[in-house]
């Protein structure tokens, strides 16, 4: 998936989460589930309970879950963006590609035992500077 594409799923997930909570009801009802007026036939004429789409606790749930995972995608592309363009501005390039050539580049796919020694490098660097 392209990051636009996250973005834009992201942001349809998080609209829908955020009209859907389940602790608010559109009219102001706390309708029961057993209650007749609030089933798929009463919502004729009378009824103030608006249609909607039921979607199961676990489905929701999982909606909740996609959300916060695209958030921490689209996070990360944005610092790792942020920190490509701090390097480049600072001019910095000189530093890092050293420490890449010393202990491996390190990418958004890296274990967190490699970020960690590869930071513990360049801050050993930085205190020889």
């Amino acid at each position: 998936m392209r990051r636009h594409e996250v973005k834009e799923c992201q942001k349809t997930i998080s609209e829908y989460l955020s009209k859907s909570g389940f602790s608010e009801v559109p009219n102001g009802n706390t309708p029961s589930p057993l209650s007749p007026t609030n089933s798929v036939g009463s919502q004729g004429s009378g009824s103030n309970t608006p249609p909607c789409s039921l979607v199961p606790i676990q489905v929701h749930g999982a909606f909740q879950r996609q959300d916060m995972f695209f958030n921490y995608l689209v996070m990360c592309h944005d610092l790792w963006e942020l920190a490509d363009a701090t390097v480049i501005k600072g001019n910095h390039t000189d530093f890092f590609i050293g420490l890449d050539h010393e202990n491996g580049p390190i990418t958004l796919h890296s274990s967190l035992s490699k970020v960690v020694k590869y930071v513990h490098a360049g801050l050993q660097k930085l205190k020889q500077m």
